[in-house]
Order: structure tokens, then C-alpha cells, then sequence
């Protein structure tokens, strides 16, 4: 039996499975208006305050969550960047605050650093 690990923002390992139950809504972030906005903020910001910084090209796939996460150690995440699946996974409660804009800094910088000089674009 083979057992597929993936990457996730806070450089830890974690199966997928656990996730997928709770996928109240999925997709490219460019079909969710609000997401999509608070994206190309925080890319605005990124862009114009790290000229020098190598973002991610494309959108990321965003899935909505109803519970809250489990990424790598910790158990009770808000939000959680799985980069080798190019996917943010969110709170659907907390859609409209600053998580996703900090999911968004994790996935457009690849960084796993929580405390980058990146976080200051993170729009809330």
C-alpha cells in the first residue's frame, strides 16, 4: 500500500484525506469574486513592496471548509497552503477576514515562514 504525503504551509507533512469531507465549496480562486479581489490585493501589495520577490504565476484552487484544519502540527488551523497540490484551504467562516490574504502570501511566495516580512501584504 503506497501512502501519498503533500506538502503544506507550515512545512509539515499531512495525508489530504482528513480534508476532503468538509469541502463546503471548491475551485480556481478566480471564480469566487470576494477570493479573487482579496488575491490580486494582496499580489498589488507583494508586487509593489517586494519588487524583487518571484511570485507564483496562475491562481491557486481554493477549498472552502466547514471545520477547522488540520495543517501539519497544528490541529485547529484557520487555513492552510498544500503546495503540491497548488490548493488554499479556508475556513468558509472566515472567507471574509484576513486568512485568505495570508493563505495568498504563503501560495504566491512559496515561503512556509510565518514570520516573513512577506505577512506585511496581508490585506485584512
Amino acid at each position: 500500500m503506497m501512502l501519498c504525503l503533500v506538502l503544506i504551509g507550515c512545512g509539515n507533512e499531512i495525508s489530504t484525506e482528513t480534508q476532503i469531507q468538509n469541502i463546503v465549496w471548491s475551485g480556481s480562486i478566480d471564480e469566487n469574486t470576494e477570493l479573487f479581489d482579496k488575491f490580486m490585493k494582496t499580489r498589488e501589495c507583494l508586487k509593489e513592496t517586494f519588487p524583487e520577490a518571484m511570485l507564483h504565476e496562475g491562481y491557486p484552487n481554493v477549498n472552502l471548509v466547514i471545520a477547522p484544519i488540520v495543517c501539519g502540527d497544528n490541529l485547529k488551523a484557520f487555513g492552510c497552503t498544500v503546495f503540491a497540490i497548488d490548493t488554499i484551504e479556508i475556513m468558509n467562516s472566515l472567507k471574509s477576514t484576513w486568512v485568505p490574504s495570508h493563505e495568498n502570501i504563503h501560495w504566491l511566495t512559496g515561503t512556509r515562514d510565518e514570520l516573513s516580512p512577506y505577512f506585511s501584504c496581508t490585506i485584512f
